[in-house]
């Protein structure tokens, strides 16, 4: 046992990721920021306030790229964009069975859809917070 402990382990080490092999480059276009900078309205919050909000929608936009690329890849861009408003809490979409006719899905199947993209959109957010949050000093990522 203790053998194969030991070769489970040097496989796994063989097999990560080195510090940063698979992170995304995310470029910085310093004109872009300054231009939303000046279009916030910083009067009635504070600067680290809105900071965090534009981390936040930032996040969400680099977790629903993730998504659409996953799907597109899988060749469910269909799906995908019909399914894209359930992320929300608002969302004031078709009804199921009438989407679901529309994609030649059962309205269970649709439930099932809207569930599973859910599910993988949680998992696409907490990704792209451990991919931000890896390059701080102080904080661990599990491999």
């Amino acid at each position: 046992m203790a053998l194969e402990h030991f070769l489970a382990k040097e496989w796994q080490k063989g097999h990560r990721l080195k510090r940063g092999g698979g992170a995304a480059i995310v470029s910085f276009d310093a004109s872009d920021a300054e231009a939303r900078w000046q279009v916030e309205r910083t009067e009635d919050a504070a600067a680290d306030r809105v900071f965090d909000q534009r981390w936040a929608f930032a996040v969400l936009g680099q977790a629903l790229e993730r998504l659409r690329a996953e799907y597109a890849e899988a060749g469910r861009d269909e799906l995908f964009s019909a399914l894209e408003g359930f992320l929300s809490t608002d969302s004031k979409g078709e009804p199921l069975a009438a989407l679901g006719e529309k994609l030649g899905l059962a309205e269970g199947a649709v439930k099932v859809a809207v569930h599973r993209l859910r599910k993988r959109c949680g998992q696409a957010l907490r990704g792209v917070i451990a991919d931000t949050v890896a390059g701080v000093p102080g904080t661990s990522r599990r491999s």
